[in-house]
C-alpha cells in the first residue's frame, strides 16, 4: 500500500520504501513474544535523537494522525510504502496489517 501526500514542492520527491503502521499497544497481547518484539523496536528507535523520540504509548499505537504527521508533515517523506507484517501469532489483531495501512490514505 502506497501512501502520499499531495504535497511536493521538492526537485525531487523522497520515498520511504519500508514503513510500519502498526498496532501494538499492551492489550494487543497474545504471548511474551510480542512485547520483546516492540521493545526490541523501541529501543532501537531511542537510539536516536531525543527531539525524534516518542513516548512508548506513542509508539506502540501511533494512530493515523500521528504517524501521517511523522512522515509528510514534520518528515521529509512524499511517498510512502507500507509493508504489511501481520504477526497474528503474536497480536490478536495483527501487527501491521493491509487495512490498518489503509487508514493512512
Amino acid at each position: 500500500m502506497a501512501c502520499r501526500t499531495g504535497r511536493s514542492n521538492r526537485r525531487r520527491g523522497r520515498l520511504d520504501a519500508h514503513v510500519h503502521f502498526w498496532d501494538a499497544p499492551p492489550g494487543s497481547i497474545k504471548n511474551v513474544h510480542r512485547q520483546q518484539f516492540i521493545d526490541c523496536f523501541y529501543a532501537f528507535h531511542r537510539l536516536g535523537p531525543a527531539e525524534y523520540r516518542w513516548e512508548k504509548k506513542r509508539f506502540d499505537y501511533p494512530g493515523p494522525e500521528a504517524m501521517y504527521d511523522d512522515l509528510f508533515v514534520q518528515g521529509f517523506t512524499d511517498l510512502a510504502i507500507c509493508q504489511p507484517t501481520y504477526l497474528q501469532e503474536f497480536y490478536r489483531s495483527g501487527f501491521n496489517t493491509t487495512e490498518r495501512n489503509h487508514e493512512m490514505r
